[in-house]
């Protein structure tokens, strides 16, 4: 049976044309998205990085790791806000990653922002890697045969050779065939897309394993590098894979839902040796639709609609975010490292503890 498209409603017009100024740069540069006006749906907004726009602007954006958002003089005083306007904290990188680029929160940032963007479902615009819709996607999908001419088994493309998951690979190709390209493997791989579209003619299993195992965190290395190429992703990461608005029903293979490595591996290889069994990850596409990367501009004007909500904007300026250094901090209960998950015994043997979020 296929699946109607998800109908929502029209956003309501705005009476104003909303303003959003891009006070930080993005990564230390420019922002990749349009400035000046943009349709959202059937409304205008526009977007600037002028800072003599301060005054007249609804929101600022501050990019969370951009260097600027460390420096206590880059932001306006506080006393010369204009009373509705907010102040939005953006990013799509993990706490670990953050604090890797020189960018952990202080206590200097608490009771500053009144709003954030971000991947976590808490996030009031939530950013995304890759978005699922249900619907229809490819009726010739029926009788495709994807494990046709994938005579290799695993790939593995990583430029961050971060030690928890370099060594979690390591134990994982002591019972399967895995080639690992990138920085933190022995093969070149080019950023223009060509290098994964030949492994996903080529490889049956691509690992998408994230940086670290963070709360709703889940990237490229699924959308684009596995989705894209027809690939099986094995995926560890913190997000919830069970949800069919973040991935489609049976399209991974998660490695935590096994007890041991070699478990894992057993399974793997059933997979690889049964073009049938193999071909049923592939089913989720007679009835949902994967679109990667996210517009960015999508994210602004999401942001924009709200902002034409005055009781939103309302009750968003009149408080601001009191633990933003806690609720995108390094701890427990937003990231966990592979070690935690992934326990080697006094055998070798590695051990796989259950889903932490």
């Amino acid at each position: 049976m296929k699946l109607k498209a998800r109908k929502t409603p029209p956003p309501p017009t705005c009476r104003k044309k909303p303003v959003i100024l891009l006070w930080t740069g993005w990564f230390g540069g420019d922002w990749a998205v349009s400035q000046g006006n943009v349709k959202c749906g059937n409304m205008q907004c526009e977007i600037t990085s002028n800072h003599g726009r301060y005054k007249s602007s609804d929101a600022l954006i501050f990019h969370g790791v951009s260097p600027q958002v460390r420096n206590p003089h880059y932001y306006p005083s506080k006393s010369s806000r204009p009373p509705k306007q907010l102040w939005v904290f953006r990013t799509m990188e993990n706490p670990n990653i953050a604090e890797r680029l020189g960018c952990k929160l202080s206590s200097f940032h608490n009771n500053r922002f009144h709003a954030t963007m971000s991947y976590t479902r808490q996030a009031d615009v939530r950013l995304c890697y890759g978005k699922v819709l249900k619907e229809p996607h490819d009726a010739t999908n029926h009788n495709r045969n994807y494990a046709a001419g994938k005579t290799k088994f695993a790939a593995w493309v990583s430029s961050q050779c971060y030690p928890g998951r370099t060594s979690f690979v390591k134990d994982l190709s002591k019972y399967i065939s895995i080639d690992k390209f990138g920085r933190c493997g022995n093969q070149r791989c080019a950023k223009d897309g060509s290098c994964m579209k030949r492994i996903g003619l080529q490889y049956k299993f691509y690992l998408s394993f994230e940086n670290f195992i963070c709360r709703d965190y889940v990237t490229e290395k699924y959308y684009r590098n596995a989705i894209d190429n027809n690939l099986i992703p094995i995926v560890v990461g913190g997000a919830n894979y069970s949800d069919d608005g973040i991935v489609p029903p049976h399209s991974y293979i998660n490695a935590q839902d096994f007890s041991t490595v070699e478990e894992l591996a057993n399974y793997l290889k059933k997979v690889a040796a049964n073009d049938t069994l193999y071909n049923s990850y592939f089913k989720w596409k007679d009835s949902y639709k994967i679109l990667s990367p996210c517009s960015a501009t999508q994210s602004f004007c999401e942001l924009c609609h709200k902002l034409c909500d005055d009781k939103w904007v309302t009750e968003k300026s009149k408080k601001t975010i009191p633990d933003l250094t806690y609720k995108w901090g390094v701890h427990r209960d937003n990231c966990v490292n592979y070690p935690d998950i992934f326990h080697k015994g006094s055998d070798g043997k590695i051990t796989i503890h259950p889903r932490v979020y």
